[in-house]
């Protein structure tokens, strides 16, 4: 029997104004899921979300590993076409 395995997506957009009140209310449920059993955390790309404001997902991911390295940490969507392939590959093996 295959074990059923839950992670908690993040949206991270939020509308414009308190960026730091956001990302810690962000930082709060991704330690939320980790005390409640989640198994991981997963952040997406968003690019040009006007009006709303997002965090990049590489860096937010690396900091939830550091606050919860319980959890497995899953990259949503990566628009590469949007990356120097460089750089992309450098920020991943870093998360790695």
């Amino acid at each position: 029997m295959t074990e059923m395995k839950l992670s908690l997506i993040v949206r991270g957009q939020h509308p414009q104004g308190d960026t730091r009140k956001h990302l810690a209310d962000d930082l709060d449920l991704v330690r939320a899921a980790d005390r409640l059993g989640f198994d991981g955390v997963v952040k997406g790309s968003h690019y040009s979300a006007h009006p709303f404001q997002s965090v990049q997902q590489i860096p937010f991911l690396s900091y939830c590993a550091a606050i919860a390295p319980r959890l497995r940490i899953i990259c949503g969507l990566v628009l590469a076409p949007l990356h120097k392939p460089l750089d992309l590959a450098e920020q991943l093996a870093t998360l790695d």
